[in-house]
């Protein structure tokens, strides 16, 4: 896979870049590449050249700024030596891929401070859902606002995984 010190600036090429080499305005390249109908077919062909010439790849960090959406659901799990999250992992990332989002793992090291913490972190990176996983239902003194609306209904009941939206505001919920 290109590196960007395989472009001729040593940087990954930005937007700027594609619509610089396609001749078309900043504006013009962002419709082409979130895919607007509102451009003329040689504006597109020109845009879509210069992306693939450059191997331009969206940035995703700054798209989220003006999107305000991560596409990242955190996973919280006791520990990662454990049978049983594994396959829970797998189910979720699958299952996540055909929402467009990716799975971030978070790990509480058995510990109702490690369930804080992630949790925190989890909130702090804006991500879209938690999924808790069964240790914070037993996690002494942890008093964690927990409230908000499922992501999935049904399917992963089986492992005692929830999961739950409204992470993006510091809210999650737990299914017991």
């Amino acid at each position: 896979m290109p590196q960007p010190a395989d472009q001729p600036t040593g940087r990954w090429p930005t937007l700027i870049d594609v619509a610089r080499e396609a001749g078309v305005s900043r504006a013009t390249a962002s419709r082409v590449l979130t895919g607007s109908p509102r451009v003329s077919q040689a504006a597109r062909e020109r845009v879509l050249e210069s992306a693939e010439r450059l191997n331009y790849r969206v940035n995703i960090a700054a798209r989220s700024l003006r999107t305000d959406r991560t596409g990242l659901v955190g996973l919280l799990i006791p520990g990662f030596r454990n049978d049983l999250y594994g396959p829970i992992a797998d189910e979720l990332a699958a299952r996540l891929r055909g929402h467009d989002l990716s799975l971030v793992l978070g790990s509480s090291d058995w510990s109702a401070a490690g369930d804080l913490r992630i949790l925190e972190s989890f909130t702090a990176r804006g991500l879209e859902a938690m999924i808790l996983a069964p240790w914070i239902l037993r996690s002494p003194g942890a008093s964690v606002p927990l409230s908000g609306e499922p992501l999935f209904r049904g399917g992963l009941s089986h492992y005692g995984v929830a999961v739950w939206a409204g992470a993006r505001s510091g809210r999650a919920a737990v299914c017991r």
